[in-house]
């Protein structure tokens, strides 16, 4: 399912333009219609274990609410980003 804002796939995670906030796949399925954004990369963590070349910093995919099984968080929403 795409996001009804910008188009992308909800399943992949996006940042903001200065890279402060980003998307957690599962946040933004549970949500349905929008990416949904946490501070980043406080909300995220990062390690060199995911290190790669569109992610240089390593960081994490989903949030640490949904990386430790808790029920996705509302964050802010693509559209208002």
């Amino acid at each position: 399912m795409s996001c009804s804002h910008c188009g992308i796939d909800l399943s992949l995670s996006v940042y903001n333009d200065d890279k402060t906030m980003k998307s957690c796949p599962k946040c933004s399925q549970a949500n349905g219609n929008y990416h949904v954004f946490h501070p980043y990369p406080s909300h995220f963590g990062v390690t060199d274990k995911r290190s790669s070349s569109s992610s240089p910093e390593g960081a994490q995919s989903y949030c640490t609410n949904c990386r430790g099984d808790n029920p996705p968080q509302k964050g802010t929403e693509c559209k208002n980003i």
